[in-house]
């Protein structure tokens, strides 16, 4: 007999992970609410066995024809290869980089960053931290990168999420903000690796105040510096344009050692990783949101003093935890959560896991297993349908094109404010329709390892069926008539009939038919929210 409301663990399984599987549900509630939160928040760095497991035994097919160049060329690839990107040192990625177009064709430049993309789909599939997962995709979204801008950007994914992103998620903000600064994709991907000190490139420090740390209800546009209110401390309340001049003079320099020449002063070193080049820092950095930066003459101290203050600005604490809420709870998060969430991140903010117990406020409230009110993003459904049904995630070039008609493709969002976290942005039809057929083509067109012919229950009952893969899919019983719309449904798929005893069909119209249940239960509205 199906539940006929989702238990208090179900609902907040949903909001903090990729989607509940009935398991999760099930261990959540033998140990306790507050332990499995404990326990995932506590997670040791690297992946767990599982899913380290997958990644070292995941190939990737890679196909492309032989081509005869000045610099020599290339010979004609078609191979199922392994992950190897995903541990490259940036200068490994650097000199894959640097062959584009003479000795490696463009499909090897951007392999680098689908591999990510491959390793994503199985992190967020089967990681057992999946708060962890959720939350990488979270900064992701935050300091967005698309991999489809340059070849430089491309080739920086594998260290970007590696090195930048991964190991931040529970640590401090402030620390992570310098190594996404500090980061190839983000510094070509925002032209602060171009910047030159005659006329600094803004672009980076206009994102880095608007985006990345006050938030635009903190920009306050052309207005007069010297007259803007100023805390205690001298700080100003909100940035105007020219304090973003005067960043992009401050972090003027931060470059990357790509092995550019600096005109008859030499090059930059050929590193493929950050290099701070004092030739390229501009000098005239004067006052920043109150802040006199003149006196800073250290290597990288006037961009640091930029990254301090917008990082310990009260704005951040609280453009931060609304829009962490806003993932976590909807578009209208329960404020007294977002309140508590800002406190706490104001109260730990030189803390080495100051995230960590912003996450703890955030997921110990009340308010985690308040009813669904959160539509999922189509990668998160897609990646919760393949949780529910106990399917293998397995990197196909499918996987690339599953959800293009939806814009929400993993590091493929164009613009650095990220994809939009707002319900009413995909709840189009086309981004609807393809949603639905993507739960079938997860099944069918190679994304997947799984036979719902032997992951369905032993039963001769039509309604015993169609409930039990509700209660793995959803957790307990859809409103109004939908249950006997599902059943039948069922009734009317032979090959499901044969499964139960009472029909003539193929092990493979089998394995169809079921799979076409599977998949209109994931179409229902209760799985659309979480």
């Amino acid at each position: 007999m199906l539940p006929t409301t989702p238990s208090y663990e179900r609902l907040a399984l949903n909001r903090a992970t990729f989607g509940a599987r009935t398991v999760d549900e099930a261990y959540a509630q033998q140990i306790g609410w507050d332990a499995w939160v404990n326990e995932q928040l506590s997670a040791p760095p690297g992946d767990d066995p599982e899913v380290a497991g997958l990644i070292a035994n995941a190939t990737l097919k890679i196909a492309y024809s032989a081509k005869t160049n000045e610099f020599g060329g290339w010979s004609a690839v078609n191979e199922e290869r392994p992950l190897t990107a995903l541990a490259a040192s940036p200068l490994a990625l650097w000199d894959i980089y640097k062959q584009r177009d003479k000795t490696l064709p463009n499909k090897e430049i951007y392999r680098t960053a689908e591999e990510v993309v491959a390793a994503t789909w199985m992190r967020s599939t089967h990681s057992a931290y999946q708060v962890r997962e959720l939350m990488v995709d979270f900064w992701h979204n935050h300091f967005n990168v698309s991999i489809n801008q340059t070849p430089t950007v491309a080739t920086g994914t594998a260290a970007y999420d590696r090195d930048v992103i991964r190991p931040h998620v529970f640590g401090n903000f402030r620390d992570m903000l310098e190594a996404n600064a500090t980061s190839v994709s983000m510094l070509f991907y925002l032209d602060n690796a171009i910047s030159q000190p005659e006329i600094p490139n803004e672009n980076y420090a206009r994102e880095l105040l608007e985006l990345h740390t006050l938030g635009e209800n903190a920009y306050l546009g052309q207005t007069d510096p010297d007259s803007v209110t100023k805390y205690a401390s001298g700080i100003a309340i909100g940035f105007t344009d020219e304090d973003i001049v005067q960043a992009s003079r401050a972090l003027s320099g931060w470059t990357v050692g790509s092995g550019n020449r600096l005109g008859k002063q030499g090059a930059l070193p050929s590193t493929g990783d950050f290099h701070y080049e004092p030739l390229l820092h501009n000098t005239e950095a004067g006052t920043f949101m109150g802040q006199d930066l003149t006196s800073l003459s250290d290597d990288m101290a006037q961009g640091q003093a930029i990254l301090d203050i917008a990082a310990y600005h009260d704005e951040t604490a609280i453009f931060l935890c609304n829009k962490i809420c806003r993932r976590i709870f909807g578009d209208s998060p329960p404020s007294n959560v977002v309140t508590a969430a800002a406190t706490t991140w104001l109260a730990n903010q030189t803390q080495p896991d100051q995230l960590r117990r912003v996450m703890e406020a955030i997921l110990l409230s009340s308010e985690i297993g308040q009813p669904a009110s959160k539509l999922r993003l189509p990668v998160e459904k897609t990646v919760a349908f393949m949780r529910a049904v106990g399917a293998t995630a397995v990197p196909h070039r499918s996987m690339f094109n599953l959800l293009k008609n939806t814009s929400d493709q993993i590091f493929t969002w164009p613009g650095p404010n990220g994809h939009p976290d707002v319900d009413g942005y995909w709840l189009s039809t086309t981004a609807l329709m393809t949603e639905w057929n993507a739960v079938l083509d997860v099944l069918n067109k190679g994304m997947t390892d799984i036979s719902v012919t032997n992951e369905s229950i032993l039963t001769d009952s039509v309604t015993e069926l169609v409930e039990d893969w509700v209660e793995r899919i959803i957790g307990f019983e859809p409103s109004g008539t939908k249950m006997n719309q599902l059943i039948d449904f069922a009734m009317g798929l032979n090959g499901v009939l044969t499964y139960l005893g009472q029909g003539s069909s193929s092990a493979t119209t089998v394995e169809s038919h079921l799979r076409k249940l599977v998949g209109m239960i994931a179409t229902i509205d209760e799985f659309a929210y979480r």
